[in-house]
């Protein structure tokens, strides 16, 4: 399969190892048998998705970063995914969270394997939340970069029941409405699947304040935006327009964490899937993620993993 059907563009990010793609999910879902709307939402039921795609993908350009968020059940089988150089085997009632931030270098799934997949570009999420109860942050904190999450039959049992409304909506080329309902479903399926990442991470009583799960949203965006070169709370209570002292009481309420823990928590992130890229250099990661020089991004490093850089190399 040529890559370009699959992606309106292609580009490597200066320091990056990974290709980051704008998928094409139009041309994606006719390729791997699946519906799309409007280029912005995906799904793929069933046995459909192609494995031959999946290599061919990876064969032409790994590593890839894409610009869609990724969910995927599995219902049953194996599927093999390899996230930021770690290898992971997702197996059945499965839950699958692939970000625009993971690198993507491997995939190979087993011939018995049943899934649904949902892409969705970041505009269609925005959109869908727009008017709507925003979802409490709290329930995606201390995840890290935990990529597949298990559930019981139950649970998974009424995630498939949200993408089945989704794969039965989107067929409805001739409803007028299809863009709402699209909307709403999606919204349902977003939020049951928070509900059990809440339970998961033991956050259901969280308090549910609409401007602090905004903040924190907002505080979380920014250090994914900014964080490999602004370390310090101060930047991002400015960029928010509150306190350092705001910022630190809105976070620990919602996250039971601190700004410097998250501001940490995405460096130590960014510099683990740096250094298991192949051929990676400490001197330039400590560039990248402008730290003064090697010798402070090492004492950093190690004081949050425990290990040196160099050590933390040689084991992975």
């Amino acid at each position: 399969m040529d890559v370009k059907q699959l992606a309106a563009t292609s580009t490597n990010a200066p320091g990056e190892n990974a290709t980051r793609v704008e998928m094409h999910l139009d041309n994606f879902a006719a390729e791997a048998g699946g519906f799309c709307f409007k280029n912005q939402l995906l799904i793929i039921e069933g046995n459909q998705f192609n494995e031959k795609t999946i290599k061919d993908l990876m064969k032409n350009f790994p590593p890839i970063k894409l610009n869609v968020m990724s969910f995927i059940l599995i219902l049953e089988g194996e599927m093999k995914i390899t996230l930021d150089y770690i290898d992971h085997s997702f197996k059945k009632n499965t839950l699958v969270i692939i970000s625009p931030f993971n690198t993507i270098t491997s995939s190979s799934i087993s011939p018995n394997c049943r899934y649904h997949v949902i892409m969705v570009t970041k505009d269609f999420a925005q959109d869908t939340m727009m008017e709507r109860r925003p979802i409490p942050m709290g329930y995606f904190m201390n995840l890290s970069n935990k990529a597949g999450f298990m559930l019981n039959d139950k649970e998974m049992e009424a995630i498939k029941r949200c993408t089945d409304s989704i794969y039965n909506f989107i067929q409805q080329k001739e409803n007028i409405f299809l863009g709402e309902i699209l909307h709403s479903a999606f919204y349902i399926f977003s939020m049951q699947v928070v509900n059990y990442l809440s339970i998961l991470n033991n956050t259901q009583n969280l308090k549910n304040d609409s401007r602090k799960d905004t903040l924190t949203r907002n505080f979380l965006q920014l250090v994914a935006q900014h964080g490999e070169e602004e370390h310090y709370p101060e930047f991002y209570a400015d960029k928010l327009c509150i306190t350092v002292q705001y910022l630190s009481l809105i976070l620990k309420e919602q996250t039971d964490n601190t700004a410097k823990h998250w501001i940490a928590n995405n460096l130590i992130i960014r510099a683990k899937t740096m250094l298991r890229t192949p051929g990676a250099s400490i001197p330039q990661i400590a560039e990248k993620l402008h730290f003064a020089d090697q010798s402070s991004f090492g004492k950093f490093f190690k004081k949050h993993v425990g290990i040196s850089p160099k050590k933390y190399t040689q084991e992975n």
